[in-house]
């Protein structure tokens, strides 16, 4: 119960963010802001443990910063688009993937980047074919909101998602290998890093 109204209040605490740029952008964007709170909502209710990191500290605090600046300044720049349904549903798609994931790793799940005691490595669900389905579904929030509110202004902040995305990817990828050796290895050739290898 505590985690759910967690995330009702983290989800509104994003709106609140969100709305100067929504009322820059001359109030449209109904579909955006449906599956942005829905996204907001399925993100802070997952499971999260806190462990040491591995990783740079600063990434998600910068990654964080980089999906609300593709937000904003989609919001702000927003047009009418007919394709603020396939964004919206893009969005959620996202939102799904990231969901997915955290639930899939539940205690293994860290930001910034580590390993928890007694670390296994995760092939199976939405790791099965793909190593970081949660970086791809962040991809798919930034694209979505670009796409949704027709807004060729977020491209740059989007831009910077796309090469945090990649850090991140860089820094899991190194640990993980180190950590696990070949196992890890034999996972990444069939499992590409944000889309199924070919069989």
């Amino acid at each position: 119960m505590r985690r759910e109204l967690l995330a009702g209040l983290g989800a509104g605490l994003h709106l609140a963010l969100l709305a100067p740029a929504w009322w820059l952008g001359g109030g449209g964007a109904g579909p955006f802001l449906v599956a942005i709170t829905a996204a907001c909502w399925l993100e802070a209710s997952a499971e999260r443990l806190e462990v040491e990191a591995s990783g740079s500290r600063w990434l998600p605090t910068l990654y964080a910063a980089a999906l609300l600046a593709v937000f904003w300044t989609a919001l702000a720049t927003s047009s009418p688009t007919p394709w603020a349904l396939p964004g919206a549903a893009l969005i959620l798609v996202g939102a799904g993937l990231r969901r997915a994931a955290i639930q899939t790793l539940g205690e293994r799940f860290t930001d910034p980047v580590g390993l928890v005691a007694g670390h296994r490595l995760t092939t199976s669900g939405p790791f099965a074919r793909m190593r970081h389905p949660s970086e791809l579904g962040t991809l798919c929030l930034g694209i979505g909101a670009a796409v949704s509110l027709g807004s060729p202004a977020s491209l740059a902040p989007l831009g910077l998602l796309a090469a945090l995305v990649v850090v991140r990817i860089r820094e899991e990828d190194r640990l993980l290998a180190g950590h696990f050796g070949e196992q890890w290895s034999r996972w990444a050739e069939r499992a590409g890093p944000l889309w199924p290898r070919p069989c």
